[in-house]
């Protein structure tokens, strides 16, 4: 008989281990079954397996248990979690960017205005200091205007406004506002007001450009500035406003020199009004500044009377000193200058002081005592 087919019964066994005791074989190991006869029944190459596989439907439900296993363990809740907090986190953040996108172009938008209301706060509050209160009063009304709630504006503004109802202030130029959105339209503003040889409009919008951008066409801004301080500064020292004419001029000064006659009327208003300043607290210090501006300028404003009045004072003062000889000259000078019949006598009287003083007692030095020695026992 010839060989009967067999079953072939797949086992778990690997056909080539690829190892031995030797070493690698160098090739697969192949089991030959032993040719029997057929009284012999055919066996396996290998012990059968002990292990049982379940079946299909038991295999579905053991993984779809492993499934529910996993899926309700610990770890996977926890990264569950996670993961949801982190598409709520980028979900906020898409919403807060657009809301911070807009928040900046609100904020780039009102830039101008912003920086303006700080200027005009600053230069407000300048006037106040200048006892402008008519125009600090303006600034600080526009600033409520735009801004309610800026700092200091609304108290600035009510004691503006009483000084002005109490007559503390001349007219004052209107100052106009600013409807510039960018730095385009504020240098346009600043030209017109420019053209128009309105000094103040044109120093204000020029100094709110140069506090946006000071970059912004810096020459030809800087250039339209010096011009306008400097002629505004003038006008202003050339009439009654002598502090605000120099403050002007020296804001001209940091950008370009003054010119002779600038620098030489800057000059002469700086004395005058160092002079009024210590008028009654120093009379000397009035005298040393009054006296150049004569000497160049005898006609500056009232400098002949003033300086007049302070070498009349300056002299009494010394001839109540006792200091005679100095008070004799001082009253010299204030007669150069004018005949008064009252200051003659008071110069001769002085004169004569000088020339014949009162001899001043002298008092009579008192003996050295010469101590007694004493003997032991004496009472002393």
């Amino acid at each position: 008989m010839g060989l009967q087919p067999r079953a072939v019964t797949m086992v778990d066994k690997p056909l080539w281990t690829g190892y031995n005791a030797a070493g690698f074989s160098g090739a697969p190991h192949v089991h030959v079954p032993a040719r029997r006869g057929p009284e012999t029944p055919m066996q396996p190459p290998y012990p059968p397996s002990t292990e049982s596989y379940p079946p299909p439907n038991a295999r579905s439900r053991s993984l779809r248990s492993r499934i529910v296993r996993l899926l309700t363990s610990p770890i996977v809740l926890l990264a569950g979690i996670m993961t949801c907090v982190l598409v709520m986190v980028i979900a906020i953040s898409a919403t807060g960017g657009v809301v911070a996108g807009r928040g900046e172009r609100n904020v780039l938008a009102t830039q101008t205005t912003v920086a303006e209301i700080d200027v005009q706060f600053q230069l407000g509050m300048d006037d106040m200091g200048r006892e402008q209160y008519a125009l600090a009063a303006q600034r600080f009304i526009w600033i409520v205007e735009r801004d309610p709630g800026y700092p200091g504006a609304a108290e600035a503004l009510a004691e503006a406004q009483r000084l002005v109802d109490v007559g503390g202030s001349e007219s004052e130029p209107t100052l106009v506002p600013s409807s510039a959105e960018n730095t385009e339209e504020l240098y346009a503003e600043a030209v017109e007001f420019y053209d128009q040889q309105d000094w103040a409009n044109a120093i204000t919008r020029l100094q709110q450009l140069q506090s946006v951008d000071r970059s912004f066409r810096q020459v030809e801004v800087e250039e339209m500035l010096y011009t306008s301080l400097s002629t505004l500064g003038l006008a202003y020292i050339r009439g009654e406003r002598l502090e605000e004419g120099l403050v002007l001029l020296d804001q001209a000064e940091t950008l370009r020199p003054l010119d002779d006659q600038a620098a030489g009327e800057a000059n002469l208003a700086t004395l005058y009004v160092t002079a009024t300043t210590y008028w009654d607290l120093d009379w000397g210090i009035v005298i040393d500044n009054l006296l150049p501006i004569y000497q160049v300028a005898p006609n500056y404003r009232d400098t002949a009377q003033r300086l007049w009045e302070a070498e009349l004072n300056n002299a009494d003062r010394l001839a109540a000193l006792g200091a005679q000889c100095d008070a004799a000259d001082q009253y010299q000078l204030a007669l150069e200058l004018r005949d008064d019949s009252v200051v003659q006598d008071k110069y001769e009287k002085a004169a004569d002081a000088c020339a014949h003083p009162t001899p001043i007692p002298t008092a009579t030095p008192l003996g050295f005592l010469t101590p007694t020695p004493t003997v032991a026992g004496d009472i002393p």
